[in-house]
């Protein structure tokens, strides 16, 4: 049995160590915590994994021209075709600036900006505005925050935050159904907001004020 981590939301947030953690593949996409563009991704794998996953896509490679078949070694055996040159020099440049910070450093801030939304929140949710879903306070989680609210379809919020605060979340199921029939969110979601290192304490309280807004005084 092999322990496969999927690294999509903690990269680049959370420190991993794969040979304490006796991970033996973990994936990881660029375009969350690790900063790149999109369309930008990788694994890792332990040796003994290599030989056991079967490519998803085949083709040439640019080595061993003279055979049809993808070649066995690393990485060639998972990089068929013309590679994402653009989205691995995004990549690159994002990791060598996250590097200069630290990821502690970059922690620190996006749980207290964190923080600061949860208390204003709670103050909404004692006006029976929304409801926050999951942990209140920062411990073991990242700067993720989901709410749902009886006063308005979420989508419709969501579009409003956007034209008229231009604040940007993420409204649904968030490709994870399955979490939100655990959580009691399905078929709805909930709304979805996410802080980063190049967030401020402002912008919260301007996201907390305009949900006010919309949830107390309606459209």
């Amino acid at each position: 049995m092999n322990f496969r981590v999927d690294r999509a939301h903690r990269a680049g947030v959370v420190p991993i160590n794969m040979q304490e953690m006796h991970i033996d593949a973990l994936a990881f996409t660029g375009h969350k915590g690790l900063l790149a563009p999109q369309g930008i991704g990788g694994f890792v794998l332990r040796e003994s994994m290599i030989d056991e996953i079967t490519p998803l896509i085949v083709g040439g490679t640019g080595s061993l021209s003279h055979t049809e078949h993808t070649p066995r070694f690393m990485p060639d055996k998972f990089e068929a075709g013309t590679l994402n040159l653009p989205g691995i020099a995004g990549l690159h440049a994002s990791l060598s600036w996250l590097q200069q910070q630290s990821i502690d450093k970059i922690r620190t801030h996006e749980l207290t900006l964190t923080q600061q939304f949860l208390d204003g929140l709670q103050q909404l949710e004692a006006q029976k505005l929304l409801h926050i879903v999951g942990k209140r306070d920062c411990s073991e989680r990242v700067g993720v925050v989901s709410v749902s609210t009886d006063k308005m379809d979420i989508a419709e919020l969501a579009f409003i935050l956007a034209d008229r605060y231009a604040i940007a979340t993420r409204v649904g199921l968030h490709c994870a159904p399955n979490a939100h029939k655990t959580l009691e969110t399905y078929p709805t979601g909930t709304l979805r907001f996410s802080f980063g290192w190049h967030n401020t304490a402002e912008e919260v309280n301007v996201a907390l004020q305009a949900l006010k807004e919309v949830l107390a005084h309606g459209l």
